[in-house]
């Protein structure tokens, strides 16, 4: 089993798209995938469940996973967040803000701009 801790940074969490985006790549993988969050643990191959956790904005989650193809699995799990989230909070603080002085559509923005460099 390998974990690793990420902090969701996407203005909107874990909603529709990037559950789905994240349920979808997840199922490709043998290894069971679960995504600790509050106390809870949440299967990450599943999108409605994904949704149900609630994750918001600035949570802290631990992705898990457990099986054959582990390695692989956590590196395709949290690469593309940790890239994303990290060039968010770069350009924010490059513009001389804080997280919680951005606003929710700069936030947004800067997600899509950062799509560019996947």
């Amino acid at each position: 089993m390998v974990s690793q801790k990420v902090t969701i940074n996407n203005p909107q969490g874990l909603h529709m798209r990037p559950a789905g985006v994240f349920a979808k790549g997840m199922a490709k993988f043998d290894s069971d995938v679960t995504i600790n969050f509050n106390g809870k643990a949440t299967n990450g191959k599943s999108l409605l469940n994904i949704i149900g956790a609630c994750i918001k904005c600035g949570s802290e989650v631990e992705i898990q996973c457990d099986g054959a193809d582990e390695e692989e699995a956590l590196n395709k799990s949290t690469k593309k967040f940790v890239k994303r989230f990290n060039f968010i909070e770069e350009s924010i603080v490059n513009q001389g803000k804080s997280l919680s002085e951005s606003t929710i559509d700069e936030m947004n923005a800067l997600w899509e701009d950062s799509k560019k460099y996947d």
